[in-house]
């Protein structure tokens, strides 16, 4: 998990452990980051719908809103932009859903969603 990013206190080598998970393009770093889960691994199904399994794979935005706040705190500026901009992208080709295909954009799960809106306050964090 790249959850503990969200820790102010978490020592720098952790924190350089999990940068180099979220950057690496087979695991985290996708056209529309952040997979739920690495993409190398053998449980991706960013398509399934059903049950648990909607967290295998597709990216969520409110997610994506916790993560770019840990990488704030960790001076990634650069990075909780990407994920915010990116965020943007996928929303305006699928509207507002549930979770998104980190590769596509593809919207999935309920249309409408309203914690995907939490985008944009994860934009006024950034700008």
């Amino acid at each position: 998990s790249l959850m503990p990013l969200l820790l102010a206190d978490l020592a720098p080598k952790k924190v350089e452990a999990l940068m180099a998970h979220l950057l690496n393009p087979e695991e985290y770093w996708a056209e529309f980051p952040i997979p739920s889960t690495a993409m190398n691994h053998p449980t991706y199904r960013p398509e399934t719908v059903g049950g648990n399994l909607v967290w295998r794979g597709p990216t969520w935005i409110n997610s994506n809103w916790y993560l770019a706040r840990g990488l704030l705190r960790h001076g990634r500026v650069d990075l909780a932009r990407v994920i915010a901009n990116q965020s943007i992208v996928a929303m305006r080709k699928s509207g507002v859903r549930e979770y998104y295909n980190p590769q596509s954009a593809s919207g999935r799960g309920a249309p409408d969603f309203s914690w995907s809106t939490i985008l944009l306050d994860l934009v006024m964090m950034v700008l």
